[in-house]
């Protein structure tokens, strides 16, 4: 199975993550995310891979496995490095955008 090269506008979904694990069948579009926060700020960012569409985790917090830096903005999101979704999509997420490298 090849690479995707889809690009897609990011989307904000409040409740993204808790649908992915509470309600069967909910398939939410590809680009939609949610950041999730606790009393310390930004801890994650659930996001719907723009190339399968399957819902990932990325640990937004250093020191806890691999982290992503997140730019703080919770509409347009910036998050660096790179996403790799083995086999499947490799981008970024840059100002609200998925852009394949």
């Amino acid at each position: 199975m090849g690479m995707s090269t889809n690009s897609c506008a990011a989307r904000r979904v409040a409740g993204l993550w808790v649908n992915v694990i509470r309600i069967e069948n909910y398939a939410p579009m590809r680009g939609d995310f949610e950041i999730l926060e606790d009393d310390d700020g930004p801890k994650s960012i659930a996001l719907c891979c723009p190339g399968c569409g399957s819902v990932s985790l990325l640990n937004l917090r250093p020191g806890s496995g691999p982290d992503w830096q997140f730019d703080g903005n919770h509409d347009k999101p910036t998050l660096q490095p790179s996403i790799h979704h083995l086999q499947c999509w490799h981008g970024w997420l840059r100002a609200g955008q998925f852009v394949s490298c």
